[in-house]
């Protein structure tokens, strides 16, 4: 019983070894080495004819930057285009939703407006029985009688 488990289990990281191993060469060798071998193309197309000179390195440079550049900014319009249409899509179903939970909102608004005026009139009340005091000492300095 024991063993027919550990074969089952040996068949089937096989069949997970395999297919790993064919990802592995299908999405990281194959464009790994056909990079290095457009690499060295150039490198060999550049020297034989005799175009090795730093200007044309330069130029080569900005260029292989530039596609670079173009690739993320042709991702970044993709995500855009697609967070449009699907805002888009969402505005049209989400109109009724939004007036439900923008009444909700409200009325919760308004309850901790309420609740925070009750914490807020007793300390408001307080300082102005202070300032008044306060106001009453000063004019009693200045020599102002106290009516």
């Amino acid at each position: 019983m024991k063993n027919k488990k550990i074969a089952e289990e040996k068949k089937v990281n096989k069949i997970t070894n395999a297919k790993h191993n064919k990802q592995f060469w299908l999405q990281i060798m194959i464009p790994l080495i056909g990079f290095i071998l457009f690499v060295a193309l150039g490198w060999i197309i550049f020297g034989i004819t005799n175009v090795g000179n730093i200007s044309s390195w330069s130029s080569l440079s900005i260029i292989f930057l530039s596609v670079f550049i173009l690739l993320v900014c042709l991702l970044t319009l993709i995500v855009l285009i697609f967070a449009t249409i699907g805002l888009s899509k969402l505005l049209n179903l989400l109109p009724e939703k939004t007036f439900i939970a923008q009444k909700w909102l409200q009325m919760i608004n308004n309850k901790v407006k309420i609740f925070s005026d009750k914490i807020a009139s007793p300390l408001i009340t307080s300082k102005s029985w202070f300032l008044t005091l306060n106001i009453r000492n000063i004019h009693n300095k200045d020599g102002e009688k106290n009516e």
